[in-house]
């Protein structure tokens, strides 16, 4: 008897450990692979956004796909710019004052909502923001004061028409030290009202993440989201979850080298002081901080290294990368940044091969991915693989007779390969 007891405490214990750990996924960024591009992806489509004086910006600081439109923050102008799917510029709306314009998307409704902020102004919290709403193609509807009063209100990520997920800070201030108090860091909202609280940590328990690290992002753009469903990790532990209105789901952990990454150790810390100093560290650019545009295709993990500040990689012989797809199976990762232009692009660049990608990631959008290039790497890729006697789309054609190096930004259409 007692040996059976014995048994079926140690298969316990088993099936309690097997609950509770998770795979880990180690990532050099230093020794990722590279390859075709067809490999990963197809059916691409370049949409050049019309350039006319009116319509004529710098660079993308932000993309929005709307079921009707390309959406386009440009810092330099201080604009928001409106192009339909093929781009032909529909609106411009720029600002006055030398305030920067922001934008978010109400999905659910399909209102843009546009305010202005100066650039000295960019870290306070008003209780109070004016937004100015408009149609996906730029028309005027109304204008609206939004309270932001609650930690509740402040961020609201789409998952669905009905819900959304706002991160919560578990932080703490070094004159009180951590509380033996749980907090949340997901709440999940139905409409404006809180449906759920998901992810909880405790202060003391957690009180070098709640201090150092805090909370998840707050961008929605550091969010793949498909049919209601997205991956959310948690940064410098880089535990990744599953997220959906009903549950989040600790799926893997993602490890990356020390010299490329925010140390786990400082996770370890249990004093707060020894935690504040650790903070203080300056820690070299291009240092992974945590991961986001998180997403699944079968086995095939993709997601994104976020950076406390990004090192160009204009000139670069060998380029940061930031941008991973790790194969769960045979645990190898390839960098997006190494994927070779082939036939299937015409040679020419998928993605920004200056910065952007690194910076910003891929942007999904109704089962397509979208990336954007610029004109000049456009025309310098033509040039350069002309030998290669590629066969352009009547839109390219149009677009490399008619535009030169100093026209507006080519959208970038593609979907991820079936089977792959």
């Amino acid at each position: 008897m007692k040996t059976v007891l014995l048994i079926f405490f140690l298969l316990s214990s088993l099936i309690v450990l097997s609950q509770s750990t998770v795979p880990v996924y180690r990532v050099s960024p230093f020794q990722t692979k590279g390859g075709n591009i067809s490999t990963f992806f197809s059916d691409f489509e370049y949409v050049p956004l019309e350039t006319k004086p009116e319509s004529l910006f710098g660079d993308i600081q932000k993309l929005i796909v709307t079921d009707s439109s390309f959406i386009i923050r440009d810092r330099d102008t201080k604009s928001i710019l409106f192009f339909n799917h093929q781009g032909k510029f529909l609106k411009r709306i720029k600002s006055s004052g030398g305030a920067q314009p922001y934008f978010k998307y109400d999905e659910k409704n399909k209102v843009v909502k546009i305010t202005y902020i100066k650039d000295s102004d960019i870290d306070k919290e008003p209780l109070t923001v004016h937004f100015y709403n408009f149609s996906t193609g730029g028309n005027v509807i109304d204008t609206t004061n939004e309270p932001i009063a609650t930690e509740i209100q402040r961020v609201k990520i789409n998952l669905s028409p009905d819900y959304s997920f706002t991160p919560i800070s578990c932080t703490y201030k070094m004159e009180t030290g951590p509380k033996d108090t749980t907090i949340y860091l997901i709440n999940i909202l139905k409409g404006d009202s809180l449906f759920k609280r998901l992810i909880p940590y405790n202060q003391k328990e957690k009180m070098a993440f709640c201090y150092f690290a805090r909370k998840m992002w707050e961008n929605p753009d550091n969010y793949t989201v498909i049919d209601g469903q997205t991956y959310a990790a948690t940064p410098v532990e880089n535990y990744v979850y599953k997220l959906t209105k009903d549950s989040a789901v600790k799926i893997c952990e993602i490890v990356f080298p020390k010299n490329a990454s925010i140390s786990k150790e400082i996770l370890k810390l249990r004093d707060v002081r020894s935690i504040d100093s650790a903070l203080k560290v300056p820690t070299p650019a291009g240092t992974i901080y945590g991961i986001s545009n998180i997403f699944f295709k079968g086995p095939k993990l993709f997601f994104k290294g976020v950076a406390n500040g990004y090192l160009s990689n204009i000139s670069a012989s060998s380029p940061q990368v930031y941008n991973f797809i790790y194969d769960t199976i045979s645990h190898k990762a390839v960098a997006i940044e190494r994927l070779t232009s082939d036939a299937a692009t015409f040679y020419l660049p998928a993605f920004d091969p200056r910065d952007g990608l690194m910076i910003k990631g891929l942007i999904y959008s109704r089962d397509n991915f979208y990336s954007y290039v610029s004109s000049l790497d456009m025309f310098n890729a033509r040039n350069a693989t002309k030998h290669r006697n590629p066969q352009y789309p009547p839109a390219l054609q149009q677009y490399f007779k008619t535009q030169n190096r100093k026209s507006n930004p080519v959208i970038v259409r593609m979907k991820l390969k079936e089977g792959e």
